[in-house]
């Protein structure tokens, strides 16, 4: 009986979270109502569960340490964009270093546990600590540095490297340890080298990287990579 009633309860904490969420809308483009002009100030705004929305735009977002468990989404990055008039994409790009979860102390690393990058041009360095978070159908066209448990990269294009950023990384979540980096890739391309020689699973991938080769252009040691090409 307690359990059944420690479920109802999980479950109706859970209605609460979801009927909270806000969705926050950014554009830069003054001519176009908006919630806000600037990344920040949405962040700002933000609780964790809310979703920020970022405008296609010629102009692009700075980027920003996120320390909530939020998701920031633009509109895609190539042919899923809407054309502009001379029929180019316009897509919401962050021109500037993003970072997922702080440094200083485990509730920093926890603190953005779970945060989503989705459907964005990031031009700039991404940096992933805190863990369980998701990098969805982004190209990303600057160095990945990842060194949290759980990172899922589905649907990207990566044309740079993708590093993991410690091997000796040690995670604690409030329900045990994990002593090693994560990472589970999936319909991804990669460009760049990859680094990601622990805890890893690529599944339909395509790797090009410094030789067109698992070595040495990339350091999958110990990583399982199924139904993937490398060319």
């Amino acid at each position: 009986m307690i359990n059944i009633i420690n479920k109802i309860i999980g479950l109706l904490i859970a209605q609460s979270l979801l009927v909270s969420a806000d969705t926050l809308y950014v554009d830069n483009d003054t001519s176009h109502p908006a919630d806000f002009r600037t990344l920040l100030a949405a962040y700002d705004a933000a609780s964790d569960g809310d979703v920020i929305i970022l405008a296609p735009s010629a102009n692009p977002y700075d980027g920003l340490v996120v320390q909530k468990k939020i998701t920031i989404k633009g509109n895609g990055f190539g042919g899923d964009a809407p054309p502009n008039l001379l029929g180019s994409p316009v897509v919401a790009t962050i021109s500037s270093a993003i970072t997922l979860g702080g440094t200083a102390d485990q509730d920093e690393y926890l603190s953005a546990q779970g945060a989503v990058l989705e459907s964005l041009r990031i031009t700039a360095g991404v940096t992933v600590n805190s863990s369980r978070c998701f990098l969805k159908r982004c190209l990303i066209s600057s160095q990945v540095l990842f060194k949290s448990p759980g990172l899922t990269i589905e649907g990207c294009l990566i044309d740079a490297s993708l590093t993991l950023n410690s091997s000796s990384f040690i995670f604690t979540d409030g329900s045990g340890t994990i002593y090693s980096t994560s990472l589970n890739a999936r319909n991804s391309i990669f460009l760049g080298s990859v680094g990601a020689q622990y805890t890893a699973s690529f599944d339909y991938c395509i790797f090009r990287g410094t030789s067109g080769r698992p070595t040495p252009g990339h350091n999958l040691r110990n990583a399982v990579v199924r139904n993937s090409i490398f060319g």
